[in-house]
């Protein structure tokens, strides 16, 4: 299984430099963030936009902002079960030279600490954690981490199952 999702990681990342990701039957499909997008995307609107076309957002974030945002989940399983912890994050494209890797850390009595990393997959820009064992219980600060500087910081709930209100 580990060899299979290797293979797929390689050949996504591969991906990540073609022109057209999904081949030629899909030539638009994530066409903004292949080949040299950080070129193309300097400019505001697109030099390769038809007149008065704009791009919808900057591509070229500054590098500490390459992680936009996480999202997540926590399967608590019937019964008392052990619950996972299942988090998504979402970073914009990366150029060439940059780790193609993100870590998740948790804060612990008041320090950082590193509980999984994940390859950052092309096409689409996400990474994928999968924490077994969650206690659903407490809340828990979490941060996703590129390189030394890039980070989105938030906040895994606690389960509300004994709450008599739950507000949205």
């Amino acid at each position: 299984m580990l060899a299979w999702i290797v293979a797929l990681a390689a050949a996504w990342s591969a991906a990540a430099d073609a022109t057209r990701p999904f081949g030629d039957d899909f030539p638009e499909l994530d066409s903004w963030a292949v080949g040299e997008w950080w070129a193309r995307h300097r400019a505001f609107p697109d030099p390769d936009a038809k007149p008065g076309q704009r791009l919808p957002f900057r591509l070229d974030v500054p590098r500490d902002e390459v992680v936009a945002f996480a999202l997540y989940t926590v399967d608590v399983k019937p019964a008392g079960g052990p619950a996972v912890l299942k988090l998504t994050a979402q970073l914009f494209p990366l150029k060439p030279n940059e780790p193609r890797v993100v870590q998740l850390e948790l804060e612990r009595a008041g320090r950082w600490e590193e509980v999984a990393t994940a390859e950052v997959l092309v096409p689409g820009w996400d990474a994928h954690f999968r924490i077994e064992g969650w206690d659903p219980s407490r809340a828990v600060p979490y941060r996703v981490r590129h390189g030394e500087e890039a980070m989105f910081e938030g906040l895994v709930r606690a389960d509300p199952a004994d709450d008599d209100a739950i507000t949205v």
